[in-house]
């Protein structure tokens, strides 16, 4: 059984440093979810709820912008909204839920994550190369998580955009999730992400994960 993208939750955002975004209306028990929160600022820890298993806490490439996390649960019935909390003071922040059917219950990764920073200039639109990783085993899914330290939406090639949600409160920043289904094992093909101008010098940080089929 190939894995398959469900859909996702309401988006949580602003400027407290614990969000709580909303699971997916009607979600089924044994949903699998991910999970992801991106921040402004890259002077903290993320904290994932009770239940869930992290598989990503990811920096980008400066000492001082933006952080990334990403964790996964078999949801069950009765579950409420996961809270994320980041230990740094209040600034920006986006978390979303993602859900999939299809996914193996126990090691559900066919590759837990492969990190990619990036930086975009200021400027003209510009692009950002996420290059191709090779799954494992038939019927698996690619998922792609990248967040910027700026609120700026961006467009991508050969994966579905699944969301691309920003905050202007705090500091700004910008969290985009997307997909790819994978029929036979092999490499996911690059992607490329395309932004729009801004003003200063930005950076990001991408998360490539594989989801495993059952």
């Amino acid at each position: 059984m190939a894995v398959a993208y469900k859909t996702a939750g309401v988006v949580a955002s602003g400027s407290a440093n614990s969000l709580a975004p909303a699971l997916p209306a009607g979600f089924a028990a044994g949903d699998f979810a991910l999970l992801v929160g991106f921040c402004f600022t890259a002077a903290g820890t993320w904290t994932v709820p009770g239940g869930w298993t992290e598989i990503a806490a990811l920096k980008t490439s400066s000492a001082t912008y933006g952080s990334m996390c990403v964790a996964y649960r078999f949801l069950q019935l009765g579950d409420g909204s996961p809270t994320l909390a980041y230990s740094a003071t209040a600034d920006s922040y986006v978390a979303r839920v993602f859900t999939f059917t299809g996914v193996r219950t126990t090691a559900p990764l066919d590759i837990t994550s492969t990190v990619q920073n990036f930086q975009v200039p200021a400027g003209t639109p510009y692009n950002v190369t996420f290059t191709s990783v090779n799954t494992v085993t038939d019927g698996a899914l690619y998922a792609l998580a990248y967040g910027l330290k700026d609120n700026i939406a961006s467009t991508i090639t050969d994966v579905t955009e699944r969301g691309d949600d920003g905050t202007s409160s705090g500091s700004d920043c910008e969290l985009a999730f997307a997909t790819k289904e994978i029929p036979s094992y092999g490499a996911t093909g690059a992607s490329v992400a395309t932004y729009g101008s801004q003003a200063a010098s930005d950076y990001g940080t991408g998360g490539k994960i594989v989801l495993r089929p059952a």
